[in-house]
């Protein structure tokens, strides 16, 4: 999933901006980057998510003055349950997804593989007609293809409409504060 957020400017910055470009572009570039804070924030505070597990899915393309448009993205896959604090207990896996509230996972459990990747991990189901098959009640579970259990996209978290407002208002608070700071500085 990819998830872009776009928002224009007045026409009073913009004439502002073609005056100063240089000013623009660090405004541009200084906004971006604090996007991406203000967007991992949003994110780690409704899930208990690593801080480097949401910052690897974002991806700010800078302004130039050539290209005065910063560019923010977010991509990625599901969120391994280790990402959100994954614990072992002797009944299954723990994971608390969201603050305050931990889910438990029975029959899951911890797993490193091969390529160094740590997960969540439960056997699939068994069918009523592979049940059936079965000699031994007791081997039930062996054999079975094993399934990574994952939680949320990054994407899918920021797409929601309240946080795609909230971070469009962010953008349109912090762009001409900076953009006035920037054209001080410049204008020296």
């Amino acid at each position: 999933m990819r998830l872009m957020i776009e928002t224009r400017t007045s026409d009073s910055l913009q004439k502002l901006a073609e005056r100063f470009p240089k000013a623009a572009v660090s405004a541009l570039n200084k906004t971006g980057a604090r996007l991406k804070t203000e967007a991992s924030r949003i994110v780690r505070k409704e899930y208990r998510a690593k801080k480097s597990g949401v910052d690897k899915t974002f991806k700010v393309s800078k302004a130039t003055r050539d290209r005065p448009v910063v560019v923010f993205r977010s991509t990625g896959r599901r969120l391994s349950l280790t990402d959100f604090g994954a614990r072992q207990t002797r009944t299954g896996v723990t994971v608390a997804m969201k603050r305050g509230i931990r889910i438990k996972y029975p029959h899951a459990f911890i797993a490193t593989m091969p390529s160094g990747h740590t997960g969540v991990f439960i056997r699939s189901d068994i069918s009523s007609e592979q049940f059936k098959k079965r000699k031994s009640k007791s081997s039930m579970r062996h054999g079975l293809p094993i399934i990574q259990i994952t939680g949320p996209s990054v994407p899918t978290i920021l797409g929601s409409q309240k946080t795609r407002e909230r971070l469009t208002q962010f953008v349109k608070d912090t762009l001409p504060a900076l953009l006035r700071h920037e054209i001080e500085f410049f204008g020296r």
